[in-house]
């Protein structure tokens, strides 16, 4: 029997040097604290002895194998450290310097390519539209460029509005309806849009007073009154906050816009991520805020719906997978005005109200126009 004691190894057969009983000590792993120790042979057996827990290994073939495992145990170990290493500063260089330029930074539709836009040129004389090109100032110097579309016999101008990534040449088919109900309208490219200038996009934040400041070179050209004010996604969002902002339009018209710009952020982020973190949302809008100059947890059009006064025509799709027909129903229920009319189109997504609607949407919209043009 082997006696163990902080001062060394001893036998029931008497007690020697210590060192007559061993061989050539030779490192090894212990099998239960893990340490590097040293391999002592007593009676001419090898006998895995572990000088840090005290502790001997009877079964040789289990120790290699418990040897074995903890190798592997610590190179998995290490893997796993290295991949997380490897994911924390990827996640960080996601989350701080590449989602908050996301919204912010919108793809431009540039010239070459806006013919593919409407597959029948980038003018709007490829759908018989008598226009003038018009180029306004911003408040902060940037240009913005767009079109004044003439209807004849006009009985209204409206403002239409684009969405993200979007440029003023997708508006071209509305136009020649809007045209053949006699009425004009200004198509415009959003800041940091289309052959806008700008570099960011702040969701209505400064975007608000570039349309005041359309809505100023309308009544300077005497263009035809009413003055009107659609705007779909992006664009619905800044004609509601414009619409707070100015007594100098007389009727709105949004499509699918959101209510907040912190919850259609989450619903980005929750298309983008495969979760909803209102945490992660609100971190990188506030990013998106230092880096564009603008304060966005102002941007909440649902409070300027609460000092909208004129007639109001909303619709929504049922099947929005951009943002959620509640966020729709949530801004028509501020609205300050009775002079308002929701439209639920079933079945269409966030795109595709027109199309999905048909003939029976279109009358709804034109008779809303109409109405309140005779109303005037």
């Amino acid at each position: 029997m082997i006696f163990f004691t902080t001062k060394g190894a001893f036998t029931t057969k008497g007690i020697k040097d210590f060192s007559q009983k061993t061989q050539k000590p030779k490192f090894f792993f212990c099998a239960f604290c893990g340490e590097k120790t040293l391999r002592i042979t007593f009676h001419l057996k090898y006998q895995p002895f572990c000088r840090i827990c005290k502790k001997i290994c009877q079964n040789s073939e289990k120790f290699e194998l418990n040897v074995q495992n903890m190798k592997l145990r610590k190179i998995l170990l290490k893997v796993f450290i290295a991949l997380a290493i490897i994911f924390s500063v990827g996640a960080y260089v996601v989350i701080e310097h590449m989602l908050p330029y996301a919204g912010i930074k919108p793809y431009r539709i540039g010239e070459v390519k806006v013919s593919d836009v409407n597959n029948r040129g980038k003018l709007p004389t490829s759908f018989g539209l008598n226009y003038e090109p018009i180029e306004i100032q911003a408040n902060d110097s940037i240009k913005l460029k767009g079109y004044f579309i003439k209807a004849d016999s006009a009985i209204c101008t409206i403002i239409l509005l684009h969405g993200i990534g979007d440029c003023k040449e997708h508006f071209y088919g509305f136009c020649k309806q809007l045209a053949d109900l006699h009425c004009n309208t200004i198509i415009m490219d959003s800041r940091a849009h289309g052959e806008s200038g700008g570099v960011f996009c702040t969701f209505g934040y400064y975007e608000k007073f570039d349309v005041e400041r359309v809505i100023d070179y309308a009544v300077q050209h005497n263009f035809k009154k009413p003055l009107g004010l659609f705007g779909n996604s992006l664009g619905g969002a800044i004609a509601l906050q414009t619409l707070s902002n100015t007594n100098k339009l007389d009727f709105g018209i949004v499509e699918s816009t959101f209510d907040r710009l912190d919850n259609v952020f989450a619903e980005y982020g929750k298309e983008l991520m495969g979760f909803r973190s209102t945490w992660l949302a609100n971190h990188v809008l506030e990013k998106s805020g230092v880096i564009a100059h603008f304060e966005p947890f102002t941007v909440n059009p649902v409070e300027a719906c609460k000092n909208i006064s004129c007639p109001i025509f909303m619709a929504h799709g049922t099947k929005d997978e951009k943002i959620p027909l509640a966020f729709g129903e949530n801004n028509f229920n501020h609205l300050k005005t009775t002079q308002k009319e929701f439209v639920r189109v079933e079945g269409a997504g966030h795109l595709n109200l027109h199309s999905k609607g048909g003939a029976d949407y279109w009358k709804k919209l034109s008779g809303f126009i109409v109405h309140t043009v005779e109303r005037r």
